[in-house]
């Protein structure tokens, strides 16, 4: 697993140029952030799992286990770090949008 959560985020905050603004604004903008990026990824994952992994993946998401779901979806899902990558680009387009 090339990725995680964190470099996802770092990743949006290198796009995002949040340097000018103070810390704490920028933790609370990369928090927002980071919850609408991993509810994002967790749709477009779910959606090509077999039902048996979607029933363990709602397991998972139930206890709020979110590095192993992660893991879990780069086990499960051949190219989940191309759809991380294009999901963490597609929230970040829109966040800048507005």
């Amino acid at each position: 697993m090339k990725n995680s959560m964190r470099e996802l985020i770092a990743h949006a905050a290198t796009q995002l140029k949040l340097d000018g603004i103070p810390e704490e604004l920028q933790k609370e903008i990369l928090a927002r952030l980071g919850e609408i990026i991993w509810k994002r990824l967790v749709l477009d994952v779910f959606n090509v799992l077999s039902p048996e992994a979607q029933t363990h993946c709602k397991m998972l998401a139930d206890a709020a286990k979110h590095d192993e779901l992660y893991r879990f979806f780069a086990e499960q899902v051949p190219n989940f770090e191309e759809i991380a990558k294009t999901s963490t680009e597609k929230t970040i387009a829109e966040f800048l949008k507005k």
